[in-house]
């Protein structure tokens, strides 16, 4: 198969890339490499981003992290996952939730709950439903049985209620 050579230099589509938002390098390299740059300029472009500071794994998890933590959508289960799809080292991934404690993990389980229930009350069978949300936001089993139980209806005379009934 061959390549065809691109019209721009690789550290002109570089810089062009990171204009728009941080990358790790595993993602520049395999956006170059996809638009048809030599390996070799990659290689020895990517070193030289890393040196001058404007390509940084460390701050491109780093900025990930808060910016989905602020949204509270996603557990750090699947926080996790998007660093290491996008080629983060697992040393990095767990140095940027090292200071997260088990109770911010509860109290966001509890927010996106309450956030779900709010959309999803009229349905039947909303636990199990809101079990599967939440796993796939990638929180733990723990947060979120106290997050169902932060949500759980009550009634008037003090018993649980459930959304299915009337």
């Amino acid at each position: 198969m061959t390549r065809v050579r691109p019209e721009r230099s690789a550290k002109d589509a570089a810089l062009s890339l990171l204009a728009r938002r941080d990358h790790s390098s595993a993602e520049l390299r395999q956006k170059l490499a996809a638009r048809g740059y030599a390996r070799a300029d990659i290689d020895a472009l990517v070193p030289r981003l890393l040196e001058l500071g404007l390509l940084d794994d460390r701050r491109m998890a780093r900025l990930l992290v808060e910016r989905e933590l602020a949204s509270g959508a996603s557990g750090p289960a699947r926080i996790k996952a998007r660093l290491f799809a996008k080629g983060i080292a697992p040393d990095l991934i767990d140095e940027c939730f090292g200071a997260l404690t088990h109770e911010w993990e509860l109290n966001q389980a509890r927010h996106a709950a309450s956030a779900w229930c709010a959309r999803h009350r009229a349905k039947n069978a909303w636990r199990e439903s809101l079990a599967r949300h939440l796993r796939a936001r990638g929180f733990g089993w723990e947060a979120i049985r106290t997050a169902l139980q932060s949500v759980e209806p009550r009634r008037d005379d003090g018993r649980e209620s459930s959304y299915d009934e009337p």
